[in-house]
């Protein structure tokens, strides 16, 4: 199986960074789905709280049962429907489990992966909200990061650990700094323009991807003390690009750095940060760890545990 790894943001004008601090409280992540005009019918395995965007509570909707949200794009108006209970609202309209370990499954959505349609990634952990056209997954950002379907289950764990290290990074930079994204009502979406997310599906499918994620879980890559965004990629052509090469200006730790393990190929991708193909030489063929991939390919960084 070939995973595209394109995770990547232009971040235009100067950018004011804080430092890391320990203890940080763990984020929440609004990842776009999908976007629809049909409704959307969403069930989830344990007991849920029907919220408006502003959190105010609507019905409480008992495990197993269906709701069924909808928008009118003509009037801005949504409607939840449960039964013969229905309300209609002028706010996005979410359904909030009550428990972070319950699963919501959006039953009229398919989306299964193409090397097996018989599976369907329709299952996420956290809630499931429809505002403005998009249907949104808002959950913590470990089980956000253990739903990115970017490398294979079977791959070196030195490897794994540096990737998810890198996808944590990259979307908490965009959780401190959202602008990737300003208006929209998500932070980043579920595509190869921010990360591959499927959730739930592909983390119960990948338990040495969730293994490595619990192994590197609340640590993220700075930068003097200041949290970075880690482009990556899928394969160099024997070389990496810096940053000043791609996009212009210049960060001092995304410079060009030799990629032996590609050497002779083709580049794939935009070829700033880390070479997936690179990292997985390093870790397979020259037992690299995790820490020392990521630090070639991020010079200057250090991990910085927040969580």
């Amino acid at each position: 199986m070939k995973y595209v790894l394109a995770a990547v943001t232009i971040i235009l004008g100067a950018v004011v960074v804080q430092p890391a601090q320990a203890g940080v409280e763990r984020p929440k992540i609004r990842v776009g789905l999908y976007e629809t005009t049909a409704p959307i019918t969403v069930v989830v395995s344990g007991n849920s709280i029907i919220r408006t965007a502003s959190n105010t509570a609507l019905y409480t909707l008992p495990k197993d049962t269906v709701a069924t949200l909808s928008y009118d794009s003509t009037t801005a108006l949504y409607t939840v429907a449960v039964g013969d209970w229905s309300v209609t609202s002028t706010e996005a309209i979410k359904i909030d489990p009550k428990k972070k370990n319950k699963i919501s499954t959006i039953t009229s959505y398919s989306n299964p992966p193409a090397w097996d349609t018989s599976l369907n990634d329709n299952m996420f952990y956290g809630s499931v909200e429809l505002n403005d056209g998009w249907v949104v997954n808002e959950l913590g950002i470990e089980n956000y990061v253990k739903g990115v379907s970017e490398a294979g289950n079977d791959n070196e764990p030195a490897y794994l650990k540096a990737l998810y290290t890198a996808a944590r990074t990259y979307v908490y930079f965009h959780y401190l700094y959202p602008t990737k994204h300003a208006g929209e009502p998500y932070l980043v979406d579920a595509t190869a323009n921010d990360q591959v997310y499927r959730g739930y599906g592909f983390t119960s499918r990948a338990p040495n991807i969730v293994s490595a994620v619990d192994a590197t879980a609340g640590q993220v890559i700075t930068y003097e003390d200041a949290v970075v965004v880690t482009p990556y990629f899928s394969q160099s052509d024997g070389r990496t690009r810096a940053w000043s090469e791609v996009w212009g200006g210049d960060y001092a730790y995304l410079q060009s750095v030799d990629d032996p393990g590609c050497a002779g190929d083709t580049l794939l991708g935009h070829g700033v940060g880390m070479s997936a193909a690179g990292a997985r030489y390093f870790a397979n063929e020259q037992y690299w760890h995790w820490r020392e991939i990521l630090q070639y390919y991020y010079q200057g960084v250090e991990l910085t545990q927040l969580w």
